[in-house]
């Protein structure tokens, strides 16, 4: 497929070169992934100065064994969000939004509780700076279209406070990418998903790739399996961070637009300007950094200088997706005009690090580098004098978006750091001692440099780490010190905390649903008192902190952690309904389960406000359901069992408002 550039190049600069090394090196990485079971569907591809060189897919594409061909399609996660970029680029040429005018300016209809939201531009959508909590992960991935979403969040972050100010710091967010969607409908008049394809997608030739509105034809979309069965084609909602339904040999072409200053075969869909912007730095002027990294968002990308690819001093733009079954990786040189493609049939399947060694041996085949890099050495630094004042300053319990972590001094000056994990403390990082750079290293474990560093109020933990390739060090803010409250929970929030609480308004084919209990759990902390961590399994939180200090009435978001271990935040409300305490955490509702009726023989109605109505079982009971309604079936730990299941303790009843079933139960 040839893919060739708008800009002119001689023809030695397009002599051909064998990538034979490299091919033979990637297909062999891949096989070994899927003959470990990591997926059972792969596909690659190599652009080079416009043209894909090669492109291979691997695997089968369901359980009966058909082959996965170069069409076949593949869910590409957050691999979307370069796309939204462009898109939202597309739209600042034609004269319709201004970057840094306020989003507010296009959406009037968008609004949060902190009144700082007006603030909010339509670049901080696109280089995570917002400061909206996160995802709304509430029917996020589901087994049938949702195209309703985008209005979904509106409402949800109608209802929540920011998590920092917008413009102090990038931390990942889907949110802000979903509301990209909005602001191309009331600009353009179209949706995104027609307004991506007419406008980028069918100028670059790219007729497969789509977006979840439908169910992508038989035979065309590599379904995952899982124990001998495929599972039910997979609806990323939010289709401008993560819908994109592609394959690598046609998402080439837009990334040979984005290594070719938007310029394609004589078509041209972005000004250089806007790739260039897009592949731009956008954290320079941010003032919560915490430590200097060497890799920053662009606009859509996760990073302009991927940090191994930086250390031989090849500048290379990266972005990767995940969904509850797909994987995958993009990576562009675009001072060389050389990328790779990697995508796979399992959140599991490597593809950040299969199309790191991908993109290394084509730029050694292409004579880039001369040679592969040589992995980082991290020798122990020398150490200094014990300091127990400089240990006890280090200590205190420390958060990120999904873990917990305790740095505690010990009597010789050194430090201990254990992870929380399942209701305990299990070790982690053991005899840190203080070194001569300031850092604190373990002679057990030399690779990984710890540090506490305080910026605008707030402590840190900080890591200096090897990458998955290993070819380069990274430095991350990894966890924020959280302050310990001077009381324990307000008896409000210990009865919460030791109620279980039922997920009511989470559609019926949620994926997520399948992933774990359907509860919202509150978990004190003796060493935060006033604190609390949230699990919610439909809302794919774990072990997230939140501060019920200051309020009976809202536990808050208490992070601002920069980069990606701060995202996706949520705040617990209670509200009443019917008459009792229900609670709210981002855009999900949960009941309490100690006054869910048993079931009964009768008519049930769902309400109009459209939330599940929840039964229990009495053991041994038999009973017959007539209506449109779906009974979702439960054990007692509120797994979700299979349909038509024997025995369930719990039945969850949902369907549209005004829908009804009759009960008949079996005396």
């Amino acid at each position: 497929m040839s893919l060739l550039a708008c800009r002119d190049g001689d023809d030695a600069a397009r002599a051909p070169i064998d990538y034979s090394a490299t091919i033979s090196a990637t297909r062999a990485r891949v096989h070994e992934q899927l003959d470990a079971g990591l997926a059972n569907a792969a596909s690659v591809a190599l652009i080079d100065r416009g043209e894909v060189v090669w492109a291979e897919a691997f695997g089968t594409i369901d359980e009966l064994g058909i082959p996965v061909t170069n069409e076949t399609l593949f869910g590409f996660g957050s691999v979307s969000k370069v796309v939204a970029a462009a898109a939202t680029l597309k739209l600042v040429e034609e004269g319709l939004v201004e970057l840094d005018a306020p989003l507010l300016q296009y959406v009037p209809e968008f609004s949060m509780r902190s009144p700082e939201f007006a603030q909010i531009t339509v670049r901080m959508l696109l280089d995570h700076s917002s400061g909206l909590p996160g995802s709304d992960f509430l029917n996020c991935f589901t087994t049938g279209a949702y195209p309703e979403y985008e209005d979904q969040v509106l409402a949800t972050l109608a209802e929540l406070h920011l998590k920092h100010t917008p413009g102090e710091m990038s931390v990942y967010c889907n949110d802000g990418f979903t509301l990209v969607q909005l602001l191309v409908r009331a600009v353009d008049g179209r949706s995104y998903a027609q307004f991506v394809v007419e406008e980028l997608f069918a100028p670059l030739g790219m007729s497969q790739s789509e977006f979840p509105l439908a169910p992508s034809a038989e035979g065309t979309f590599a379904a995952f399996v899982a124990q001998g069965e495929s599972a039910p084609q997979e609806y990323a909602n939010p289709h401008a961070s993560g819908g994109l339904r592609s394959n690598p040999t046609e998402f080439a072409q837009f990334l040979a637009a984005m290594m070719q200053e938007g310029c394609v075969d004589g078509t041209r869909i972005l000004e250089a300007a806007s790739v260039a912007e897009m592949g731009t730095d956008q954290s320079v002027d941010e003032p919560l950094r915490v430590i200097e990294s060497v890799d920053a968002y662009g606009l859509g990308w996760d990073g302009v200088r991927h940090p191994d690819f930086h250390a031989s001093g090849v500048r290379v733009w990266h972005k990767n997706g995940g969904t509850i079954h797909y994987s995958a990786q993009v990576l562009a040189a675009p001072d060389h005009d050389l990328g790779v493609i990697v995508v796979g049939s399992s959140s599991g399947f490597p593809a950040m690090t299969l199309a790191a060694a991908f993109l290394f041996d084509a730029l050694v085949d292409r004579g880039v580098l001369s040679a592969l890099p040589s992995p980082v050495s991290v020798p122990p630094r020398p150490l200094a004098a014990p300091d127990p004042a400089a240990a006890a300053a280090r200590a205190g319990v420390f958060a990120s978006h999904n873990a917990l972590y305790r740095i505690q001094a010990q009597p010789d000056a050194s430090l201990d750091t254990e992870v929380w994990q399942d209701g305990a403390w299990f070790p982690y990082l053991q005899d840190l001692t203080l070194r001569s750079d300031g850092s604190w290293q373990s002679d057990a474990a030399p690779e990984v440099r710890v540090d506490v560093v305080d910026d605008s109020g707030a402590s840190y933990m900080v890591a200096n780490f090897p990458t998955s390739s290993g070819f380069a060090l990274e430095s991350w803010p990894f966890a924020q010190r959280l302050a310990p409250g001077v009381a324990a929970l307000s008896p409000a929030w210990s009865t919460r905390a030791a109620r279980t609480w039922l997920v009511t308004n989470e559609r019926a084919d949620s994926l997520f649903g399948g992933l774990g209990p359907a509860t919202l759990a509150l978990q004190p902390l003796a060493d935060l008192p006033g604190y609390l961590l949230v699990q919610c399994m439909p809302l794919g939180i774990t072990d997230l902190p939140v501060d019920a200090r200051a309020s009976d009435s809202l536990a808050r978001m208490c992070l601002r952690l920069p980069k990606v271990l701060g995202r996706d935040l949520s705040e617990i409300e209670p509200f009443v309904r019917d008459g009792e305490e229900w609670l709210r955490c981002g855009g999900l509702r949960a009941r309490p389960l100690d006054t869910v009726p048993p079931l009964a023989t009768g008519t049930l109605t769902i309400a109009p406000d459209g939330f599940g109505e929840w039964r229990s079982v009495p053991a041994l009971a038999t009973f017959t359901l007539h209506g449109p309604l779906v009974a979702r079936p439960f054990d007692a730990q509120f797994e979700r069992l299979p349909e038509g299941a024997l025995g369930p303790a719990y039945l969850l009843f949902q369907g549209s408002p005004g829908e009804s079933m009759t009960i008949v139960v079996n005396p």
